[in-house]
């Protein structure tokens, strides 16, 4: 059986000490992307919910309305799309 020498045991502390950072970064990175998903759905909603104040308010007409809402489906559906290619 081979011996641990101090140099083996210092590569092996280095290698370890590099798997943890990169671990790290990947889980930043991750938590980043995730959070940007979540904010693009908040204000997906956001933009439906003014949406349809203006529809209550009269500001805007029933088809209007429903134009406007199937232009942002397409649209948030092809970036979702477009996200799900990327990653």
């Amino acid at each position: 059986m081979k011996q641990l020498t101090p140099e083996t045991i210092t590569n092996l502390i280095y290698g370890l000490a590099g798997l943890v950072g990169l671990v790290v970064i990947a889980v930043v990175v991750l938590g980043k992307l995730r959070g940007n998903a979540q904010q693009s759905e908040d204000t997906a909603s956001q933009l439906l919910s003014n949406l349809q104040d203006l529809r209550q308010e009269g500001d805007i007409s029933d088809a209007e309305y429903r134009t406007i809402k199937a232009v942002l489906g397409a649209k948030l559906q092809q970036r979702v799309k477009d996200d799900q290619n990327k990653g």
